[in-house]
């Protein structure tokens, strides 16, 4: 009965079905015993609906964390302001930088706190990879203090699933992927180079959130007519980027030297994103369609294939 119940609560979707899982499979497995042999194949169903608990335990441990971390985040953001960015406060920008605000629609329009996107995603995970994995990935960001939260779901070997979170706070960054939220598969924790390398994700990624480019932890200098290089500074963790424009303002590409996991140890490699098309959210045009590569030694490892389904801006 309790295990009929169980099912009915999984396919309800109830956040804590497992709970009358692990209750039903006692039970259930109890009685097993009591009849055992003739009722020992009744264990393979039991361990079934066991092994569906104990995922499902891991994975809402698991979106806990992720909410204990956006909850921590959200605790800094300021109340709503109405600042504008006007064009006193770009004026002293690198040329290339002040045509890609106004081409944007940031100038005018209030500084962004916070943005919250849900993103579709093509993954390699290594560089010999021929096929892509297919994932679905949520992104929360925040501008003061500066800080991320990305969390990624996608099935490996048609079934396999994992479930995995990048995230920068504090100056610190931090990785870790799951298979079926339990199985720890790669794991980054805060040092020098996982805290740079996620700062300058970060810094990259201010071409969603264009206002943030006045962040005061933020400086510019120009390259070229087309370019200028960034430099973002924060609780002792430092990193750079150049960010690439066509003459009339249009974002191409951002490219740094970043920490690159190379298995044992971690190498600087030139990162490159580029902006393949672009797209409209709440009045603010933002890269919609990019494609991420590592310069390797052997050629491009074009690793990652993504585009912003959704933003929302506050």
């Amino acid at each position: 009965m309790i295990l009929l119940l169980t099912c009915f609560l999984y396919f309800l979707k109830y956040e804590y079905w497992w709970l009358f899982a692990l209750a039903g499979v006692g039970a259930s497995q109890t009685l097993i015993l009591t009849q055992w042999p003739a009722a020992k194949y009744g264990t393979i169903p039991t361990l079934i609906i066991l092994f569906v608990a104990v995922v499902s335990i891991a994975d809402h441990f698991f979106e806990k964390s992720n909410s204990r971390i956006r909850d921590r985040m959200t605790t800094f953001i300021p109340a709503d302001s109405v600042q504008l960015v006007t064009e006193e406060d770009i004026k002293n920008l690198p040329d290339p930088v002040l045509r890609w605000l106004r081409l944007s629609g940031a100038v005018g329009k209030p500084y962004i706190q916070s943005v919250e996107m849900k993103q579709k995603y093509e993954i390699k995970l290594r560089e010999d990879q021929t096929k892509w994995f297919s994932a679905r990935a949520t992104q929360y960001s925040t501008i003061q203090p500066p800080a991320f939260l990305w969390s990624l779901e996608m099935r490996v070997l048609l079934f396999l699933p994992v479930k995995g979170r990048d995230s920068f706070q504090g100056g610190e960054g931090s990785m870790m992927f799951k298979m079926f939220s339990l199985v720890p598969i790669a794991r980054a924790t805060p040092d020098t180079e996982i805290n740079q390398s996620a700062l300058q994700r970060f810094l990259g990624e201010i071409a969603w959130y264009p206002s943030a480019a006045l962040c005061p932890e933020i400086s510019w200098e120009p390259v070229d007519d087309v370019s200028a290089k960034a430099t973002m500074e924060f609780q002792g963790t430092k990193g750079s980027g150049v960010f690439h424009f066509d003459p009339l303002g249009n974002l191409k590409k951002f490219t740094a030297l970043r920490y690159m996991d190379a298995g044992d140890k971690f190498v600087l490699r030139e990162w490159q994103v580029e902006v393949i098309d672009t797209k409209e959210f709440d009045g603010i045009i933002i890269p919609s369609k990019c494609r991420a590569t590592w310069k390797m030694d052997d050629g491009d490892w074009n690793w990652a294939n993504f585009e912003v389904l959704e933003a929302k801006y506050h």
